[in-house]
């Protein structure tokens, strides 16, 4: 039997279609709507010129974040957080009879996160964010003083290690600029004792179970 031209040139095309793999797709973690929820653990050190940042150090935190995909490579989200700090001073703020104990913040920050690489099953990511946190400061005699809410900045660099297909492990590194003067204060030694500034840095280390939502 013979084959035309026609049809033989037809057959080589169809076949040379059928080994040729076709177009990998987007990853569903790309999809805009996607939704992540991670809640993690945190451990952060405060440092700085504020009374938070002269008169406390160490401490550990836990937090909840919300994130929404808007493109392969960037994402929205909420962050809400409160870390805890144990006190390194014997400061007796103006008004108060007892010595420092705890400072704790409690925050809401709105993040931009932007994504090198989807596909992957570790994914880098690095994290901008802005908002306000709420300050507490407890004390040796057992009470609690509220020294305002301020603004609070975030930068940051972390890793998505998936376990599963919607599951991983969230790993990262954040740095926080919290403004606000804190409390006056008194010392034993030094009644006239003042602050040097109104700015402190918040250095953490954040562990986190990640789960995404796919549509």
């Amino acid at each position: 039997m013979r084959i035309s031209t026609t049809t033989g040139a037809a057959m080589i095309l169809v076949l040379l279609a059928g080994a040729v793999p076709p177009a990998e797709g987007a990853s569903r973690l790309e999809r805009e709507g996607t939704i992540g929820i991670s809640a993690y653990g945190s451990y952060g050190w405060v440092t700085g010129q504020s009374r938070y940042g002269l008169d406390f150090n160490t401490g550990f935190g836990l937090g909840l974040t919300l994130r929404y995909v808007t493109s392969p490579h960037w994402a929205v989200g909420l962050n809400f957080q409160q870390q805890n700090f144990g006190s390194n001073s014997d400061a007796i703020p103006a008004g108060e009879t007892g010595a420092l104990d705890q400072f704790t913040f409690t925050d809401i920050l709105f993040n931009l996160y932007y994504y090198r690489e989807r596909k992957s099953d570790v994914s880098q990511y690095m994290v901008l964010g802005g908002g306000f946190y709420r300050p507490e400061v407890k004390y040796t005699d057992g009470t609690t003083s509220f020294p305002g809410e301020n603004l609070i900045l975030q930068g940051g660099l972390g890793v998505e290690l998936f376990i599963r297909e919607t599951f991983a492990l969230d790993l990262s590194g954040q740095a926080y600029g919290i403004f606000g003067d804190g409390y006056s204060t008194q010392r034993k030694s030094d009644p006239d004792f003042v602050s040097d500034g109104s700015f402190s840095v918040v250095l953490a280390g954040q562990v986190g179970i990640l789960f995404y939502i796919l549509k």
